[in-house]
Parts: C-alpha cells; structure tokens; sequence
C-alpha cells in the first residue's frame, strides 16, 4: 500500500505555479519573510476560491448523490460562485443564496430549500475590526488575503459561530451536524 502524503506538510510554491503559468503571476504577492502568498482582494483571482463555491463543488463532485445549499453575503463572490456552478454543470445540484449580513445565518430561502441538512460547515469571519485583522496578520507576518467581507463580523468570530449554535439549536428538527472552522 502506497504511504499517504499530507499535502499540508509542504506549503505550494507559488512562485513555481507563477513561473509555469505566467497568467498566474500578476496574482502571487510576497510576505516580509518573503514567502509568496495569493492576492484573493484582486477580483481575477477569485475564481475556485472557498467563496466561490469550491465546498460544494468539491462534495458534489466527490457524492454523487450530494446536494448542497450555499450562502454568500458578498453580490460579486455569489455571482463568481453562481458562474462556478453553471461551468461545472452543477445546477442541479448546487443551490447558492444571497444572504443579508444582518439576517439570520440560515435564511428562510436556505430552510425551504430541503426538508433536512445532514450538516452544515462555516468559515466564520474571525475578526470584528479593521485593526484586529491588521494586529493579527502582523503578528504572523503574513498578508491578509481576504476581503471584508469574509473577514469582519461584528463580535468578531464568538459572536457568529454563537449565531451559528443558536440557529441550529433553534432549527434542530432540520440540522443534524454543525461545524465551523475557527482561527485559534
């Protein structure tokens, strides 16, 4: 049996990926320790991004018998990630609903959608200011990628995945799994 590679133990070389495809290049940006990173705040770069619905994408892909509900607060990353659907000839499959940052994590349009969600999975925004994403991107030396959209909440990430535990509490009947990434 061949051993099992864990592909996060080595960070991609952008600057490889940029040197073999040249139209990548414009998109690699370099730390202060010089360690090359992706700008995501340029819109050409958003395509196959986590906003742009790669967590479905890759489950339906992967299950065949997957459906997946989307939201998406930002109207630029929905359309992206709407485009990413259509080109992967997943509509069908994929539903993907704009949600308003000051409604409910799980909008009635996500509720109606299915009679029951296996799961659902969040990438919260873990900061509740400018200054806060800035304090702590300095503090690792790296360079924020995100827009403020996917960022910046407020309450910073307590608060939502509060909100997220609240509603899925409230919507138990429907919700079998609840699971967020977190940055600590």
């Amino acid at each position: 049996m061949a051993a099992l590679v864990n592909v996060y133990d080595t960070p991609p070389d952008f600057n490889e990926l940029a040197l073999a495809v040249p139209a990548f290049a414009p998109f690699v940006l370099t730390t202060t320790k010089g360690t090359p990173t992706i700008d995501f705040k340029d819109d050409a770069a958003l395509s196959g991004t986590g906003s742009s619905a790669i967590y479905p994408l890759l489950t339906c892909r992967t299950l065949s018998s997957a459906r997946m509900v989307g939201t998406e607060i930002d109207d630029h990353s929905l359309s992206h990630a709407k485009l990413n659907v259509e080109q992967n000839e997943l509509k069908e499959r994929v539903v993907l609903v704009q949600a308003d940052p000051a409604g409910p994590i799980f909008p009635e349009e996500v509720l109606l959608a299915s009679t029951s969600f296996d799961f659902t999975m969040c990438n919260p925004p873990f900061y509740a200011s400018a200054a806060e994403v800035d304090e702590s991107f300095a503090a690792k030396d790296a360079v924020c990628t995100g827009g403020t959209a996917e960022m910046i909440t407020d309450g910073g990430e307590v608060a939502f995945v509060g909100r997220i535990v609240a509603e899925s509490v409230a919507l138990g009947h429907k919700i079998r799994s609840t699971t967020t990434q977190s940055k600590t």
